[in-house]
């Protein structure tokens, strides 16, 4: 597993299929348009041109070890990046 920290970042290759990771994407754009989200410079009470906004989305490819949680469902024990 490959991963490396860019300014306070933390970039996690492989950590989720590419399927997985626009399954995300594709459910905060849903969220997002039903206004169900925050700007982080609302939450912040900033003005939005003292922060950056960008957002880069990237699918990387990686393997998770998973564990069953008390009401069946699952969720990432160990992310495995190689």
């Amino acid at each position: 597993m490959h991963n490396k920290f860019d300014q306070f970042i933390g970039i996690f290759e492989n950590a989720a299929t590419a399927e997985d990771c626009n399954k995300i994407i594709k459910h905060f754009d849903n969220v997002q348009d039903l206004n169900l989200t925050v700007k982080r410079t609302k939450f912040e009470n900033i003005n939005s041109t003292l922060k950056n906004n960008n957002i880069n989305y990237q699918c990387i490819k990686s393997m998770a070890e998973l564990e069953k949680n008390i009401d069946g469902s699952l969720s990432i024990k160990k992310l495995i990046l190689e």
